[in-house]
């Protein structure tokens, strides 16, 4: 059964106080986010335009501005606390952002994107939607994708403790990616081990970059 704990309130929460998983002011995250934006300019370029599923606080939503300064960006979170932060944070006309279900969202988009950006939240929308749900899900996702663009994901592996632990073992991952490689082809995969000093511990993450099928 899905898993209706991964909604708004639970986010709401989670950003009751800024920052809370430390994506600004961790080192670890900001390399992550410099990883995803080499990925988008190998495979891109300078995009026009952006989407970012899941953008949190606009962390990284900021640094996609900064390095893409001809793209305009719609970003999308579940939570508005988080949502209204990312607002004051990017603080221009060439961002748009939504807070609300991402899959309602994307559904009302009828424009396609240079580039997506999707990291560390398909292990939540994967654990709240039956799976017909998600593979549709997916399908929207794809679709939204310009013929030369490109999606980029950074993914958690093998979380050790927390909450989302049991969501980022790595088969679930592995079932992420073959369901997403029916639809796209994949162009780049890496994985890194790192120490996180603000979590006292090292994390694995993968970066995946995937682009529409020939």
């Amino acid at each position: 059964m899905p898993n209706d704990g991964w909604n708004a309130d639970y986010f709401d929460d989670e950003f009751d106080e800024p920052d809370p998983w430390d994506f600004d002011s961790s080192t670890y995250e900001q390399r992550k986010y410099r990883r995803q934006n080499r990925v988008v300019e190998s495979h891109v370029g300078s995009p026009d335009s952006i989407l970012e599923i899941g953008c949190a606080e606009g962390v990284h939503s900021e640094l996609l501005l900064e390095r893409f300064p001809d793209a305009d960006l719609h970003g999308i979170d579940i939570s508005e606390a988080a949502v209204e932060r990312a607002r004051e944070r990017t603080d221009t006309d060439r961002a748009t952002f939504f807070a609300g279900e991402a899959s309602a969202y994307l559904d009302s988009l009828d424009e396609e994107f240079d580039v997506v950006v999707w990291s560390e939240t398909i292990y939540y929308m994967g654990d709240t939607m039956s799976v017909p749900e998600f593979h549709r899900f997916l399908d929207v996702v794809a679709g939204l994708l310009a013929p030369d663009g490109v999606l980029c994901m950074a993914n958690i592996v093998d979380q050790d403790e927390g909450p989302e632990a049991p969501l980022t073992e790595a088969p679930i991952l592995d079932a992420y990616k073959t369901l997403l490689a029916a639809r796209l082809d994949r162009v780049h995969e890496a994985r890194y081990t790192e120490s996180k000093p603000e979590d006292d511990a090292e994390h694995t993450y993968e970066v995946l970059g995937y682009v529409p099928s020939a």
